[in-house]
């Protein structure tokens, strides 16, 4: 009976030990199979200690080591968690369960006991004790669990899903305790320090202190790195986060310069540094036609990756806009009505939006929210143009942009940038400011535009020193030089088919000051005859309208831009499919073939609605 209570009283302890890492784990089944498992491992384990004790009743090798490894076997095939995580959990258990019994237990067992004389000729080992043994492992195991669930629970498992499968550089040090509770106790069986000897109780108790210290330090320890681990991984998430930021901005962007080397009427360079936290700066520069080129600056609120994809969106949807004819402020009514859509981050973006027509050097710009353009004269010095601003795209919805007006003569030049530029700050924390951007641009204000973003990048770097750099630092440079040798004549007349004669003639007529090659002008011949007829017989029909034709001719290279504009009714000859021509005449569709043969004849055709009139252009190379 004694050797089966003993037994017994020991088996507890993994018995507490399995219900510490029961809570603390996931289990893999719930049911019966899982209640199954337990009870067959319970079993295993009290057969275990019970044949070790009938052999050897004051050797605990299997009733500290030996159940441990089992208890730890079973928590392995019983909870999903790592291998490392649940062996951790599994020698925790263990480890509680040894300090409660021999600090708490135990030396209740000592005090109680003796009080009581239940050890008889100095042992513990008889039945009044070990039951009263048993009786004060159930109080203690039952009050330290229900602490562990309330206050300490929650820790391990935070723990561990910090540490994760790190947690098995932890390992050594609870599976040392756990055999030194087992030396320590073969040397008190030893020396025979029971119960009843003056050295049983500080013994024990010192021992227990010291695991219960190693314990908490191991605890510390691991939340500790663990929590370091989270802090550099953070960092590494962060860092990761901010280099696709930094690619998707760079991709994005147009780097390739020059950017149109066969235009000889302007030359155009921008540059983005990036800032260690990315924003969302971005430029853009891209022809609408021909003879129109679209100027981009902006820059999007908040930093890393939701401000790249908002920029992506940003730049892209104001492209778009602009192809389709629409002008500065109803690209960016449009483009804001688009944004504020699901806008659940709230960004907003400012921009400045020119565009410029080449021939002229006439152009509208909108400003939403975003700095004062700098322009310079030819032979002149830099200087801001200053005008209010329109509200900042996507801050609310419909906002109505305003217009400013402006023309570039041949020798002008203008400098757009983000607020990165006058806001860069140095170590004393003085802003760069207007002033000395102007004083860096008017260093050498003739400068080319490339030359010209490095000498106010070198005047920045001059300002700011040593001091890290907070923003973006994004600028564009554009210098207008004119179209060489551009002549633009305009003809107004009845759109009837009997004006079609003059119109042939006054677009030959331009055509021969280039020495346009006879089939060039035969080709243009025909696509002027089927635009034109084709306005004179639908645009206003039943009635009469007026047509205007207006040719641009340029010398250096050799083009000719003809637009023709009509009062009529809304059409884009463009939206209608080609025919197919590999069908026989009779099998085709009536109509498009006319202008199927324009549009595979001339370089280029747009058409656009604009102001209330039809736009149809066409562009032809003479060379």
């Amino acid at each position: 009976m004694v050797v089966f209570l003993w037994s017994f009283a020991v088996f507890l302890a993994s018995v507490f030990a399995g219900l510490i890492a029961g809570v603390t784990l996931t289990p893999k089944h719930t049911g019966i199979r899982f209640v199954a498992w337990w009870l067959l491992a319970g079993a295993a384990g009290l057969g275990l200690a019970f044949l070790s004790y009938s052999i050897n009743l004051y050797n605990d090798l299997v009733g500290i080591l030996g159940l441990t490894v089992l208890l730890c076997g079973a928590i392995h095939f019983a909870y999903r968690e790592s291998a490392a995580e649940k062996l951790f959990v599994g020698l925790m258990s263990a480890l509680i369960a040894n300090v409660a019994t021999f600090m708490l237990c135990g030396t209740t067992d000592t005090f109680v006991g003796a009080r009581l004389n239940l050890f008889q000729d100095g042992t513990p080992y008889n039945v009044p004790n070990i039951l009263l043994f048993i009786g004060i492992k159930v109080v203690v195991y039952s009050i330290i669990f229900a602490l562990y669930v309330k206050f300490v629970r929650k820790r391990v498992r935070d723990m561990l899903g910090m540490a994760g499968k790190e947690i098995k550089a932890y390992l050594v040090v609870p599976a040392v305790s756990v055999v030194g509770f087992y030396v320590i106790n073969l040397i008190t069986n030893s020396t025979e320090i029971f119960p009843t000897s003056p050295w049983f109780l500080p013994l024990y108790l010192t021992i227990c202190v010291i695991f219960v210290v190693e314990y908490l330090q191991i605890f510390t320890s691991v939340r500790l790195t663990a929590e370091k681990m989270r802090s550099e991984q953070e960092k590494q998430r962060i860092g990761a986060e901010l280099n696709v930021a930094t690619q998707i901005q760079a991709d994005m962007l147009p780097r390739i310069f020059p950017a149109f080397p066969d235009r000889k009427e302007f030359d155009i360079y921008a540059s983005m540094t990036p800032a260690k936290e990315v924003g969302g700066d971005f430029y853009d520069f891209f022809l609408v036609d021909d003879d129109h080129i679209a100027l981009v600056m902006a820059d999007v609120s908040g930093k890393g990756v939701p401000a790249a994809l908002f920029m992506v969106i940003a730049k892209t949807l104001i492209k778009n806009r602009a192809q389709l004819g629409e002008s500065p402020a109803e690209v960016l009514k449009n483009v804001n009505e688009q944004l504020c859509e699901g806008n659940e981050a709230e960004l907003f973006v400012t921009v400045w939006l020119a565009i410029i027509e080449i021939s002229t050097g006439k152009g509208i710009a909108a400003n939403a929210g975003h700095e004062h353009p700098v322009i310079r004269r030819a032979d002149g010095q830099y200087e801001l143009v200053t005008y209010r601003h329109s509200p900042a795209v996507a801050t609310m919805e419909g906002i109505r942009f305003k217009e400013h007006p402006f023309e570039l003569h041949p020798g002008d030049r203008l400098f757009v940038y983000t607020d990165g530029v006058p806001e860069a700050t140095n170590a004393d924390n003085e802003l760069f400011g207007s002033e000395r951007m102007l004083e860096a641009l008017n260093r050498d204000p003739g400068a080319e535009p490339e030359e010209l973003l490095r000498n106010v990048r070198e005047g920045i770097d001059a300002f700011v020193g040593d001091a890290p750099q907070f923003d973006d630092i994004t600028m564009l440079g554009f210098r207008y030089t004119g179209a060489t040798g551009l002549g633009e004549k305009e003809l107004e007349l009845d759109a009837t088919v009997e004006n079609l004669d003059r119109v042939i003639a006054f677009v030959d007529g331009e055509l021969e000051t280039l020495d346009c090659p006879p089939k060039t002008q035969m080709q243009i011949d025909l696509a002027v005859e089927e635009i034109f007829v084709n306005i004179a017989s639908y645009a206003y029909a039943p009635g009469t309208g007026t047509a205007v034709v207006r040719i641009r001719t340029q010398a250096d290279p050799k083009r000719v831009t003809i637009t023709f504009l009509d009062q009529g009714v809304p059409y884009d000859p463009l939206e209608k499919p080609d025919p197919d021509i590999t069908l026989s005449a009779e099998e085709r569709q009536i109509g498009g073939l006319g202008i199927y043969m324009v549009k595979k004849s001339m370089d280029e055709m747009k058409y656009r609605y604009r102001d209330g009139r039809n736009e149809l252009t066409i562009t032809k190379g003479l060379e």
